[in-house]
């Protein structure tokens, strides 16, 4: 008979295995995310430290946020052609986002603001899809409910609805493929 800790041993040494015999994709752990390699982050030097601490973590936001939010002023998208408005500022996820991509707030990981290039989203929203904005659904003549795309509790659409930032199985970490606009269908009719 094993003793308790035997069991947790053997539970931990199974884990260990599988995790190390799981196949491998282009994630947080192997992509652009991974902060780890390049600098030291905080006193554990941990992958996921570079944006979540399970400690002191930024009072009000809605994970484990290690990361300084951005205090930029930002120009939102404003109302959409259904006439959905946005909210003031971003929000929820996408606040999270911007702490890296606004190319303004310094990235606490690396101690530089993110240059120039593609993932810089800046603080003009008005040239990227809608964030921290209402998903209207049929009424706003979109799919009742996106099979892909994720809605945040409030039924609200983030950066995070289209894009997950610890799976970069898709380019620019999205959520599926946008191959004949697949990932925007999930969400618009046309």
């Amino acid at each position: 008979m094993c003793s308790k800790l035997g069991r947790i041993l053997i539970v931990t040494m199974g884990l260990a295995m599988a995790l190390a015999l799981a196949p491998t994709t282009a994630s947080a752990l192997t992509g652009p995310h991974d902060l780890s390699l390049a600098v030291a982050i905080g006193p554990s030097n941990k992958l996921c430290g570079a944006c979540h601490t399970p400690h002191n973590a930024i009072a009000g936001q809605p994970i484990i946020w290690a990361q300084t939010i951005s205090g930029a002023t930002f120009t939102m998208y404003g109302p959409t052609v259904q006439g959905t408005p946005t909210d003031a500022t971003p929000t929820g996820t996408s606040i999270l986002c911007l702490s890296c991509h606004d190319g303004v707030t310094t990235i606490l990981a690396t101690g530089a603001v993110m240059g120039a290039g593609p993932e810089v989203i800046g603080v003009d929203l008005k040239t990227s899809h809608p964030v921290s904005i209402d998903y209207g659904g049929v009424a706003k003549g979109l799919v009742a409910v996106p099979s892909v795309a994720k809605l945040t509790t409030d039924n609200k659409v983030q950066c995070a609805s289209c894009h997950d930032p610890h799976v970069n199985t898709e380019s620019a970490y999205l959520r599926g493929t946008n191959v004949n606009s697949q990932l925007c269908q999930d969400c618009h009719n046309k």
